[in-house]
């Protein structure tokens, strides 16, 4: 095994054989999501690789260095999605444990990144019955929200709370079943607001947001369909948002928010919004 338990391509090839129908059974359910998608039908490779770059000049412009990597087997079709993969958490390198086969198959090209933190700061998930993904973990100062979804479950989230110093706060949001990450359903502006589609989260994981934030932003159901909530902020004032989410926009504008809009039509088509397109790893 490679860096705190990272398989490499040949170990997941030998190893994980087995698994190879979580590969199919994640592609049937990325195509059913996909179909269910208003914007149903097969993506368009080109324009998808051409929104990516479109969202890594724009970080650029705004002075973020960017990093990127080339996934190291062609089944890992959902790399672009680098949020998922792993996260940082004040100087920890936090690697995640999919359950999804073709998401596993991401996980040799993470290496990359974890080779840039002291090793005693990379923490690998491997415990067997625990999932957890990063799309499903929003930080704001010392507290962690986790989504607790299809992706991420409880022993995920106690995997990370073991793993987290002790000045964290974890407060776990539980979400609906057809909730595919916290992100794709909450979002944080500053500490005292945020924004959240509450159709996605069960009541008691709304209550526990509304009991954090003193102003909620509720995003529109028409809105929500592109994943409105799944916007980066880059800094307290600029946020990079898909250009289609125009009452969005409009509410941050108002609260003296530059929006800077991107062209996201070909990469909702496959269940992700910028953020999911972007993982921090060292944040001013």
């Amino acid at each position: 095994m490679s860096l705190k338990g990272i398989p490499s391509v040949a170990e997941l090839n030998s190893e994980q054989r087995l698994l190879k129908h979580h590969y199919n059974t994640g592609l049937q359910e990325l195509i059913k999501h996909t179909l269910d998608h208003p914007e149903s039908g097969m993506y368009d490779h080109n324009v998808l690789r051409s929104q990516l770059v479109g969202i890594q000049q724009a970080l650029l412009t705004h002075g973020v260095t960017v990093i990127t990597i080339e996934p190291k087997t062609e089944e890992a079709i959902l790399q672009f999605f680098m949020r998922d993969i792993g996260f940082v958490i004040g100087d920890r390198f936090y690697i995640a444990r999919p359950w999804q086969y073709f998401r596993q198959q991401e996980l040799p090209a993470i290496g990359e990144l974890a080779h840039t933190f002291p090793i005693e700061n990379v923490y690998h998930c491997e415990e067997e019955k625990a999932k957890i993904e990063g799309g499903d973990i929003i930080v704001q100062g010392t507290t962690v929200y986790i989504g607790i979804t299809r992706q991420t479950n409880t022993q995920g989230a106690l995997w990370l709370k073991k793993h987290l110093p002790a000045h964290y706060n974890v407060i776990e949001i539980p979400c609906n079943d057809t909730v595919l990450h916290l992100d794709c359903r909450f979002n944080i502006i500053d500490e005292h607001t945020c924004v959240l589609d509450t159709r996605g989260l069960r009541p008691e994981g709304i209550e526990k947001i509304t009991q954090q934030f003193s102003t909620v932003i509720e995003v529109s159901k028409e809105e929500q369909v592109y994943i409105a909530t799944n916007f980066l902020m880059l800094a307290p004032e600029k946020a990079l948002i898909d250009e289609r989410c125009v009452n969005l926009i409009k509410t941050l504008e108002q609260r003296h928010i530059t929006c800077h809009t991107l062209p996201m039509d070909e990469i909702t088509k496959l269940w992700g919004n910028v953020r999911c397109c972007v993982m921090p790893l060292a944040r001013k």
